[in-house]
């Protein structure tokens, strides 16, 4: 009976060991998950604060008298205005408009519809836009677009 009570003694000793090594070890993780949430955080913040960026979502007219002209769209994605395609005062004044901070990065998208004929902008006349206004200009093709 003797080397069984030593043996339930050293048992009970054991799971106490075990539990507070437990204990540590989640201690540990949780203390390495919210130091890494906290650099993400501050890492996101900065990432941010340097790449602001603010979007002019155009539409590039194909057919008819939308051919070769630039639409400006509004919220709801339906055509809002004519742009003009020789000077940088309207999207200027659009970027002055919709500028939160002078450290924002202007990019105007410039949707082409999926229905459109890409023919009557050429990469030529994207690099014109791009002189002419200023700004940088991305082409998207296949958008579906109601105008």
């Amino acid at each position: 009976m003797n080397s069984s009570g030593v043996i339930v003694r050293f048992l009970s000793l054991l799971d106490v060991a075990l539990i507070l090594l437990g204990v540590l070890m989640l201690a540990l993780m949780q203390t390495s998950v919210s130091s890494e949430q906290q650099t993400n955080a501050s890492g996101s913040k900065d990432v941010y604060a340097i790449s602001q960026v603010n979007f002019i979502y155009l539409y590039a007219g194909w057919k008819g008298e939308q051919k070769g002209h630039c639409y400006l769209l509004g919220q709801d994605m339906k055509i809002d205005r004519k742009l003009s395609t020789t000077s940088n005062e309207e999207i200027q004044a659009i970027i002055d408009e919709r500028q939160d901070t002078d450290k924002s990065t202007d990019v105007v998208m410039l949707l082409f519809d999926s229905d459109g004929w890409f023919a009557s902008w050429p990469d030529s006349k994207i690099n014109d836009l791009e002189d002419a206004w200023g700004v940088k200009v991305v082409p998207i093709y296949n958008v579906s677009i109601d105008p």
